[in-house]
């Protein structure tokens, strides 16, 4: 079975727009599949540690693992607070670390997915 992997890449927002770029004029010319993995930048090293805090890091390896079927339960195989573990599935969604699916039962149930087993991350150091 193959490893899904999430890259994280810790980049100056210069290099981000730049690298962006240079998909874009690739892509421009016809070449494809240059964009095949999922990544996500940040601009700095704190950034990131201020992100993916200890707790967020716990909420990704229970959705991979455990697979809940709502927030609800997330929170209970957490230990934490439903408000508190919902403010960190709408961040982690919205930086593309989670995927949220609604599904309409007696209510409408949020259920957090993640499609990757491990998350790479990149710092380059070439100038």
């Amino acid at each position: 079975m193959e490893i899904r992997k999430l890259i994280i890449i810790v980049e100056p927002k210069q290099e981000f727009r730049e690298r962006i770029r240079g998909y874009a004029r690739k892509i421009d010319k016809g070449k494809r599949g240059l964009i095949a993995r999922e990544s996500i930048s940040f601009p700095s090293i704190d950034g990131l540690k201020q992100f993916l805090t200890p707790k967020r890091i716990q909420l990704l390896k229970i959705i991979r693992n455990q697979k809940p079927k709502s927030v609800y339960e997330l929170a209970k195989l957490s230990g934490r607070k439903q408000e508190s573990v919902l403010y960190d599935i709408r961040l982690l969604e919205n930086s593309g670390f989670v995927k949220i699916e609604k599904i309409k039962d007696v209510r409408v149930k949020t259920i957090p997915t993640i499609s990757y087993d491990e998350v790479d991350v990149r710092i380059p150091i070439k100038a």
